[in-house]
């Protein structure tokens, strides 16, 4: 269901579609309340629409015993409106930035991807257990930060409350630069990699390490990376492979029996990269770790893991999954100088 809150003008589906949106996930937790702060002023700054998702679904204790009527999902889909409406209530108001709300029964995940298309920046929070069931924020903004179509800012438990004005970073109200993927060129960097154009002076050049937010931000930019194993003889060999990141792991499914005969068990390298050869610059990410085959693993982990979307561009049925297990991520950016934006 998507509405409008009463504190901002009306925006029409259309319009959504076409206008500019800072999109931010709600659950009825402090975090993401916090996140819904940030939102707000991110909002102002980029003259843009705050679209507020919530997501519910019904609860696995619900489901036990007991019937589920259709009336079970009207009071479920009508308590979530009324918790998103005193959220937004408790905003600063006379800021003049259109609130688009959007109530819906659904798994979290799928929700708040759908209702990142399109957008400038999607904004979470952490450690979310708000009272909407289904959307814990802990996970599900480990997953969309690798998974979103738009750039993310994750609102830690510590920062503080959003005033208006953008500080290095990109965060307002000079809280923890917060983790995320890379943004667009020219916008503030969520993962706190430095911009393409500084105002303070041009860009120095160099080779720059990484930290492992940002490591792990630019693997869920990309689906294809190379996995190198050794042979049980000693000889090595890179193979390249599609790939799903989850949290901390990279995960592939294949039916190579080079992988499937050497790699379990053993100690693996995984690389990702991106190359511009025309402005000789880019980055790399090193992922090393122990591969192991988690094809027919009982454990919840597994089983999540390879509930994944992961679709493989090679053709084969590649019904086996492996994992690189305690991995040790780090990767390094190379830049060339450039020269400031001329003021205007």
């Amino acid at each position: 269901m998507v509405s409008m809150a009463q504190n901002g003008p009306e925006v029409t589906e259309d319009q959504r579609r076409r206008s500019k949106r800072v999109v931010v996930a709600f659950d009825g937790s402090a975090a993401s309340e916090r996140a819904l702060a940030w939102g707000l002023a991110e909002a102002e700054l980029r003259h843009a629409t705050l679209h507020v998702v919530s997501a519910w679904t019904v609860p696995a204790t619900a489901l036990a015993g007991v019937s589920v009527t259709p009336s079970v999902g009207t009071e479920l889909q009508r308590a979530a409106e009324d918790m998103l409406d005193e959220a937004l209530s408790k905003l600063p108001s006379g800021s003049g930035v259109p609130v688009l709300r959007e109530v819906t029964a659904g798994q979290p995940i799928p929700v708040i991807l759908r209702a990142s298309e399109g957008a400038e920046l999607l904004v979470m929070g952490t450690r979310g257990r708000g009272p909407v069931s289904g959307l814990l924020l802990g996970s599900v903004s480990q997953y969309a930060s690798a998974h979103a179509p738009c750039p993310v800012v994750i609102v830690h438990e510590a920062t503080t409350t959003p005033r208006l004005g953008r500080v290095a970073g990109g965060t307002p109200g000079g809280g923890e630069p917060p983790e995320g993927r890379e943004p667009a060129q020219g916008g503030a960097s969520s993962a706190g990699a430095p911009a393409e154009a500084s105002p303070n002076g041009p860009v120095e050049a160099g080779l720059f390490e990484l930290s492992e937010a940002e490591c792990l931000a630019l693997l869920g930019s990309v689906e294809v990376g190379r996995i190198a194993i050794v042979h049980r003889d000693g000889r090595p060999e890179i193979v390249p492979v599609n790939f799903v990141l989850d949290g901390r792991t990279v995960a592939i499914r294949t039916d190579s029996a080079v992988l499937l005969r050497d790699a379990p068990l053993g100690h693996v390298a995984f690389e990702a990269d991106s190359i511009d050869p025309e402005a000789r610059e880019g980055w790399d990410v090193l992922v090393t770790g122990v591969a192991t085959d988690i094809t027919d693993s009982v454990d919840q982990w597994s089983q999540n893991l390879r509930s994944t979307a992961l679709v493989p561009w090679a053709p084969g049925a590649k019904e086996r999954w492996i994992a690189i297990m305690n991995p040790s991520i780090s990767g390094r950016r190379l830049r060339q100088a450039r020269r400031s934006a001329p003021a205007r």
